[in-house]
């Protein structure tokens, strides 16, 4: 019975950690990017091309800390009340090709869809037409709009594209291949923040000189976004949530430790907005 609840103690402990990271990542990243990006999402046509890249890359890092701090609070609440929830993510702008991208991103929705569409439709035997299907399926259980829709077929057709050209970007070095699946991906997010004359009017935004309105981007802005992206490619929150309970640190500690976190996690708490994901 002591052991019992010795593990038991350690399986609460782990899920307060989770919740804990879950919340400091949506509320001191994901909210502080959005909250930079503002001034530029609400006027793109007076944005520079440095401001219309900021926005490009600390948007794909928000929706990345808002959705993974989402699911870390669901998987440690869920199991404090006794369900038990898979990893949803593994490092999925670390994916070498779209593909890849999809066995970490969203885990869980892409087995459902696996399982579900794509198998019963006949799997590989009509690869494009099925990746069609479900990329569609995909946008529109995102939201019932042409710019999610037009997201889902965006991803589709650079998951066929891999597939019909896998030889020749194999070949480049792993770190090029990376890095153009985080551009594509992070273009494709563009579709959840504009509607589609705003997003023509963003794209425009790099190819000219113009001269913002609007202030561009600051020093902490760049340092926050680059926070983000260090965090992003270098952690994985369950990770580091399991591995805190290697060697049984002591319970002042990982309390002393939670409780700070949570003291600023508060502090700025009130300039937290509604979960991305909560909007679809």
């Amino acid at each position: 019975d002591v052991e019992r609840s010795r593990g038991l103690g350690d399986v609460y402990k782990r899920q307060i950690v989770y919740i804990t990271v879950g919340l400091a990542a949506k509320v001191l990243i994901a909210d502080t990017l959005d909250a930079y990006q503002i001034p530029y999402v609400a006027t793109p046509e007076d944005i520079s091309a440095i401001a219309a890249t900021f926005v490009l890359f600390a948007y794909s890092f928000q929706i990345y800390f808002d959705f993974y701090g989402y699911s870390m609070i669901a998987i440690g609440l869920g199991t404090l009340f006794g369900f038990t929830f898979p990893m949803n993510f593994n490092r999925p702008y670390e994916a070498a090709n779209p593909q890849d991208f999809w066995r970490r991103w969203h885990i869980t929705l892409s087995f459902w869809i696996r399982d579900y569409l794509y198998l019963p439709l006949g799997g590989n035997k009509s690869y494009i037409r099925n990746i069609i299907i479900i990329f569609a399926v995909c946008g529109l259980w995102h939201g019932a709009g042409w710019s999610f829709i037009v997201w889902g077929l965006f991803h589709g057709v650079i998951v066929i594209a891999y597939h019909m050209f896998s030889a020749p970007w194999d070949k480049l070095p792993r770190i090029l291949q990376v890095t153009l699946t985080f551009m594509l991906v992070s273009a494709g997010w563009t579709l959840f923040q504009f509607d589609f004359d705003a997003l023509l009017v963003f794209w425009k935004s790099f190819s000219t000189s113009r001269i913002s309105n609007v202030a561009d981007p600051s020093l902490q802005m760049w340092g926050m976004a680059t926070v983000g992206a260090l965090v992003c490619f270098r952690v994985n929150f369950e990770n580091m949530a399991n591995g805190i309970f290697i060697g049984r640190p002591r319970p002042i500690l990982l309390t002393l430790t939670c409780s700070l976190l949570m003291a600023v996690i508060f502090v700025y708490i009130t300039r937290s907005s509604t979960f991305i994901y909560f909007r679809f």
